[in-house]
């Protein structure tokens, strides 16, 4: 490999594809038919049309290079999608844990049957901070939501007073 394409490859993982570029196309201003130059301007050139005409122009000049048949190859088959990638789980520090599990109080209050309406208010919760609403909102949300679990658990506490008046 020629001096100034060690160059370019050095400056290509430096991540300076400008500086490489500029010196690929002095290189190729010089000699147009350096197909390893085409190549490599190939490599770094993010218009998939110019790409393969760069590799195309590598090609015609030497219909052996295997690295440009490799490529056009490639850039000849359907591209492959790769699934979406997951969004990061928000990381909520241990204060919010704190302000959305405020409704597991009912725990002490309620037993089990506070604790699961308590637990399903934190999750809410815990939802709500995580979503994309605004702030305020949120704050606003919060404390409805374990109020809704207390009245909750203080209707199941009526209906089983109404269903077993005598506490048999």
């Amino acid at each position: 490999m020629d001096d100034k394409l060690k160059r370019v490859d050095s400056l290509i993982k430096e991540g300076k594809e400008d500086e490489a570029r500029g010196i690929l196309i002095q290189m190729l201003k010089q000699n147009p038919k350096n197909d390893e130059a085409w190549v490599w301007l190939a490599s770094i050139t993010s218009d998939r049309e110019k790409r393969k005409k760069c590799i195309e122009e590598a090609l015609k000049i030497n219909p052996n290079n295997a690295t440009a048949k490799r490529v056009l190859q490639k850039m000849a088959a359907p591209p492959v999608e790769t699934p979406a990638e997951k969004p990061k789980a928000q990381k909520l520090s241990p204060m919010v844990h704190i302000i959305c599990g405020w409704p597991l109080i009912l725990v002490f209050f309620g037993g089990a049957i506070g604790g699961a309406l308590g637990g399903l208010a934190y999750g809410a919760n815990i939802a709500i901070y995580k979503s994309d609403l605004p702030g305020a909102l949120k704050i606003v949300l919060n404390p409805l939501v374990g109020i809704l679990a207390i009245a909750l658990w203080y209707l199941v506490a009526l209906v089983f007073a109404i269903a077993n008046p005598f506490g048999l």
